[in-house]
């Protein structure tokens, strides 16, 4: 086996904070090399893009009970990301494969056999940025998508009142011109099956 050297920045997660948290206070970045020789089953991913969503202050905050596991002191932070699979000892995710998953805000990570992993189609060849896939097609789109039509139902004639959350859905499809739009609905689908 070979072992590659990865020079690696951080943001770690230093300090429970009592209101917004700080750069140096409550996060630091931590720069260091990382020896990567993987495993069976394991991929080196280069992170290319994070999502920063308001849940994640909630995870800040030490809370046990939590319906999704707090931030660990010492630790790097983590949330939905986009990812550039560059080691692979995993023929699911070939080198090259842009990924979609819960990632450390890291440059580098190794991930494991068992993740959340989903491959964005056509990623290289789309017009669509990879940044929708953390926005609009990731969580905070997908929440608006799925609450919009489960809860609200709404018909023809109706008033349709936009929340923040919808807000990112709808200037979204605003902004894509007409001709990718179709192809924005196309991606959307794909990711709703692949999360059902």
């Amino acid at each position: 086996m070979t072992t590659k050297n990865y020079q690696n920045k951080s943001v770690i997660f230093v300090k429970h904070p009592q209101g917004l948290p700080l750069p140096g206070q409550h996060l630091a970045v931590k720069n260091d090399t990382q020896e990567v020789d993987l495993k069976e089953g394991e991929l080196l991913l280069r992170n290319l893009l994070v999502s920063v969503d308001p849940y994640l202050l909630e995870r800040m905050n030490g809370i046990k009970d939590l319906y999704i596991p707090s931030f660990e002191l010492g630790h790097p932070l983590d949330s939905n990301g986009v990812s550039e699979v560059v080691e692979s000892k995993n023929d699911k995710f070939p080198v090259g494969s842009v990924v979609i998953g819960s990632i450390r805000w890291e440059n580098y990570t190794v991930v494991g056999v068992n993740n959340d992993l989903k491959h964005i189609p056509n990623a290289r060849e789309s017009k669509l940025p990879l940044s929708n896939y953390i926005g609009v097609l990731g969580m905070p789109g997908l929440t608006a998508y799925g609450g919009l039509l489960k809860y609200g139902s709404p018909k023809a004639g109706e008033t349709l009142f936009v929340s923040s959350a919808l807000e990112l859905l709808v200037n979204s499809l605003v902004r894509l011109p007409s001709n990718l739009v179709s192809e924005w609905l196309e991606v959307l689908a794909v990711m709703i099956r692949s999360i059902t």
